[in-house]
């Protein structure tokens, strides 16, 4: 209930900050902005990079296809050939080896480049959205100035007729401004 004072004298203007987001998307920008900057909750392996993930769900998988398919086909190649116990069988076995650390290392790089796209990601949103806004609520007149503005403009015009001899006498200038 407004008082007295803001009747009388009206308010004044203030500048009132919003929520530009529910309560849903601002709970998803502090998730975002604590996997990012923290390491930690929810979304933190989404940002981050874990070599452990990474051995347990690629390089271990890819080693043990290495193990069990590529190098007893190597094996059984050189057996074919009689060729078993000589440096190019190897040779061959160190060449798939060295193939297998370059596939996994770039495989590796891509996976933190991967991440580290869905870090700046993850920034760019909770950087691009504005979540307060401000607004401003002009104050209000109030009884006092009203009445002074009401007066103010009557006493004008009647001046103004008086002067310029629209009202002959003072009882018509003071007819005017209670009209007015």
């Amino acid at each position: 209930m407004p008082s007295f004072s803001d009747i009388a004298f009206g308010t004044k203007s203030k500048n009132k900050k919003l929520s530009t987001v529910d309560a849903g998307q601002q709970q998803l920008l502090d998730l975002i902005n604590e996997g990012i900057s923290k390491g930690t909750g929810p979304l933190a392996e989404m940002f981050n990079f874990s070599p452990e993930k990474f051995k347990e769900g690629v390089s271990n998988p890819i080693m043990k296809q290495f193990q069990e398919d590529i190098l007893p086909q190597l094996q059984h190649k050189f057996i074919n050939n009689n060729n078993l116990l000589g440096s190019s069988f190897q040779k061959a076995q160190a060449k798939a080896g060295t193939d297998l650390q370059s596939k996994l290392a770039a495989l590796m790089y891509e996976a933190q480049n991967q991440k580290d796209q869905q870090k700046l990601s993850g920034i760019q949103t909770a950087l691009g959205k504005q979540t307060v806004e401000n607004q401003h609520q002009p104050g209000t007149g109030g009884a006092v100035q009203s009445l002074l503005k009401g007066a103010g403009e009557g006493i004008g015009k009647a001046v103004a007729a008086w002067v310029t001899g629209g009202a002959s006498t003072l009882f018509d200038a003071a007819k005017s401004v209670i009209a007015g």
